[in-house]
């Protein structure tokens, strides 16, 4: 299950740490590159979620837009030397995770997948390093809603407040918006600014919590070629 919730209205971008923080401030290329691709800096970054949309079939058809300048914060890490994969670590629980792999036209891909109020979500991530210190991106969700079958009741035949409130909600779509019956696909770009570096001080216990979420979103298959 994806953790918290997968927001429709923000980006779910921006997270094991090779490369020290110092490093990032002069180099654009790593080391042993096979290529010429640019790479990020490693370090604290803004996002800034732009104009999209989402368009929904099944039940009843939908289609609205996703306002844009919704700004996030979060953390790009540098997994390998030569700067192949990359990880970006949410500022705020609500954000996924996400592990990126760079292709061979120089743009990092990525997939989160998981299941929210009974909705299976996939979001497919690209993105073009423009420079080391900033970065644009694309993101497409395809969601299925939940089937219409009733849940289950408890002991004496009736649903308590809880499930009564949870079958409303599901039927409504929960906070995703996508109903029973329903199958959605939304699309979103974004831009990625970089901020600052990593500090010498916080970057131990950082690179700490960064290898646990690390391992989190790479037991749950989250990471690699394109949600």
């Amino acid at each position: 299950m994806i953790r918290r919730h997968v927001s429709l209205l923000v980006v779910l971008v921006i997270g094991a740490l090779v490369i020290p923080a110092a490093a990032q401030e002069t180099e654009v290329l790593r080391p042993g590159s096979e290529s010429d691709c640019v790479c990020p800096k490693e370090g604290r970054w803004m996002v800034t979620n732009l104009e999209g949309w989402m368009q929904c079939v099944g039940t009843f058809g939908m289609k609205r837009k996703l306002k844009g300048k919704d700004k996030n914060k979060g953390i790009i890490w540098i997994l390998e030397e030569d700067c192949s994969s990359i990880f970006e670590e949410a500022g705020e629980r609500k954000r996924e995770d996400a592990v990126m792999e760079r292709a061979e036209d120089c743009e990092f891909e990525g997939t989160v997948r998981g299941v929210e109020d009974g909705v299976e979500v996939v979001v497919n991530m690209t993105l073009a390093v423009e420079t080391d210190e900033f970065i644009t991106g694309e993101a497409w969700w395809n969601m299925e809603g939940p089937d219409g079958e009733e849940g289950e009741e408890d002991e004496e035949g009736k649903d308590d407040k809880k499930s009564k409130k949870a079958k409303k909600d599901k039927k409504k779509g929960g906070k995703l918006g996508v109903a029973m019956g329903m199958s959605c696909k939304a699309y979103r770009p974004y831009e990625i600014a970089f901020e600052e570096p990593l500090s010498e001080e916080e970057y131990p216990k950082l690179k700490e919590r960064m290898e646990k979420k690390l391992e989190e979103v790479r037991r749950k298959g989250s990471s690699g070629s394109v949600d």
